[in-house]
């Protein structure tokens, strides 16, 4: 069985036949724990609302990240 990258994401995600169960929450979950590690914010302090921008990313980061979150 092949482990899909989401599954950290989404644990329920376990096969690539079953990505369609991800859902937006999953992948706003994702980014904010991404942003998170990128920052070193609590992910409670970061806010869906803001550009990555706000929280001082640089392009680069926000290139990784949209490439990660295309995997």
């Amino acid at each position: 069985m092949h482990t899909s990258p989401y599954a950290q994401v989404a644990p329920c995600v376990t096969e690539i036949s079953n990505l369609t169960a991800i859902t937006h929450e999953h992948i706003e979950h994702w980014i904010v724990h991404r942003l998170s590690e990128c920052t070193g914010l609590d992910p409670a302090d970061i806010d869906i609302e803001l550009p990555c921008s706000a929280y001082g990313l640089d392009s680069l980061t926000g290139v990784t990240l949209t490439g990660d979150l295309e995997l």
